[in-house]
C-alpha cells in the first residue's frame, strides 16, 4: 500500500507522497496528528497499536527513598519543571505518592506504593503509566525508564491497552455481543459503546476517533484493556464482535420497485430514527436477543477482523522488547 493511501485511511490532514520508505519513522506523520509508536499496518488498511502501558518496578528501597528517587529522576530528565507531585488514588488505592509529567501535548504518571506490611519499610514499587503513541518517543521518558530498569529487582507489565483503528465511519460499526455489561454513551458528539467493567481486563470500547481527534477522514477505534501477561490468543478469545453495517439506506430511499423488501423497510425505519438524531444503537439494544441478532444480520455486510492474531502478536512482542529489555 502506498503511503498516500495509508495517510488517507488514518484521517490525517496531509498526504505524504511516495513509497513506504519515504514515510516518517515509527509510523509518525509529518503533521504530528494521530501519532503511532511501533504500529502494525494490516492488509485492509486498519492499524493495530499499543495505546497504554503500565509498568511496575519492584525495588529494595523504602517508600520514602523510592519517592525521593523518582523526584530525582524527574528533576534530572525534566529540568524544565514540566512535572508536579500530585496525590492520585489509583491502582487499587495502593499508590501513596504520585507524579505527573507533561511531554508536549501528552503526559504520563509515576506512582510509588508501599508493598510491605506495617513495620517493614524496605520494599516498595514504582509504577509508570503512559501512552506510547503520545509520549513513547520522548528521550526523557526513555532515559527515566532505563534508570528504573537498572534500579529495580524485577520489572513487569501490569496492564496495557491494545487498539485497532478502522478507516470507517463510526455509524457503520457496532459491537455485536450481548452482555449485561453493555453500555453506550455520547462522547465528542458521537456514540461510544463499551463492554465489561471499566478498568478491568477485557473491558472494550468502540468510539469515533475522527470526532475525538478532529480528523478529516473517518476513523473508528476499538480498544481493549489487557493483563500484562496476556498473549495474542488471550486477546483474540476476549475480543468483541465488531459488525460493519451495510449501506442499505440509500437503496431503500431510492427504490422505485413496487415490492419493497424487509431489508429496505428496515433501512428506511433506521433512516427515520437517524433523522431524529436518535442513535440506531438505542433501538437495537432494546430488542430481544434473537430479534437483535436477526436485525443485525439483515443490516450487516461483514464481521470486522478485530485484533487479528498475527498483527496483535507483532504489536505485543514489540511492546515487551521495547519496555522490558
Amino acid at each position: 500500500m502506498l503511503v498516500t493511501e495509508t495517510i488517507e485511511y488514518l484521517g490525517l490532514h496531509e498526504a505524504i507522497e511516495g513509497t513506504p520508505e519515504a514515510a516518517p519513522s515509527n509510523g509518525r506523520d509529518s503533521t504530528g496528528l494521530l501519532p503511532y509508536f511501533d504500529p502494525v499496518y494490516c492488509s485492509d488498511g486498519s492499524v493495530v497499536s499499543v495505546d497504554n502501558v503500565v509498568l511496575r518496578y519492584d525495588v529494595d528501597m523504602s517508600f520514602g527513598d523510592s519517592s525521593q528517587y523518582v523526584e530525582h529522576l524527574l528533576t534530572k530528565f525534566f529540568a524544565d519543571g514540566s512535572w508536579a507531585k500530585i496525590y492520585r488514588n489509583n491502582w487499587g488505592g495502593k499508590i501513596k505518592s504520585s507524579f505527573k509529567a507533561r511531554v508536549g501535548k501528552g503526559s504520563f504518571w509515576l506512582g510509588v506504593s508501599d508493598e510491605m506490611p506495617s513495620g517493614e519499610l524496605w520494599k516498595s514499587a514504582i509504577w509508570v503509566d503512559f501512552n506510547p503513541n503520545k509520549v513513547g518517543e520522548h528521550a526523557g521518558l526513555q532515559a527515566l525508564i532505563g534508570m528504573l530498569h537498572d534500579a529495580a529487582k524485577s520489572v513487569g507489565i501490569q496492564r496495557f491497552d491494545i487498539a485497532h483503528d478502522f478507516p470507517m465511519e463510526r455509524d457503520r460499526v457496532m459491537m455485536g455481543k450481548d452482555r449485561k455489561s453493555y453500555e453506550w454513551v455520547r462522547c465528542c458528539g458521537a456514540v461510544s459503546e463499551a463492554l465489561g467493567s471499566r478498568g478491568k481486563p477485557g473491558f472494550s470500547r468502540l468510539y469515533d476517533k475522527q470526532a475525538k481527534e478532529k480528523l478529516l477522514s473517518p476513523l473508528t477505534r476499538v480498544e481493549m484493556t489487557c493483563k500484562g501477561d496476556w498473549t495474542s490468543s488471550d486477546i483474540r478469545e476476549r475480543a468483541p464482535e465488531i459488525i460493519a453495517f451495510s449501506k442499505v439506506r440509500e437503496k431503500a430511499l431510492g427504490s422505485t420497485r413496487r415490492h419493497i423488501t424487509y431489508k429496505e423497510a428496515l433501512a428506511a425505519a433506521l433512516s427515520w430514527l437517524e433523522s431524529l438524531e436518535e442513535p440506531v444503537q438505542t433501538l437495537l439494544v432494546r430488542l430481544e436477543p434473537e430479534a437483535r441478532k436477526a436485525t443485525i444480520s439483515l443490516m450487516s455486510d461483514e464481521r470486522l477482523p478485530c485484533f487479528p492474531e498475527e498483527p496483535v502478536t507483532t504489536a505485543v512482542d514489540a511492546m515487551k522488547r521495547r519496555w522490558l529489555e
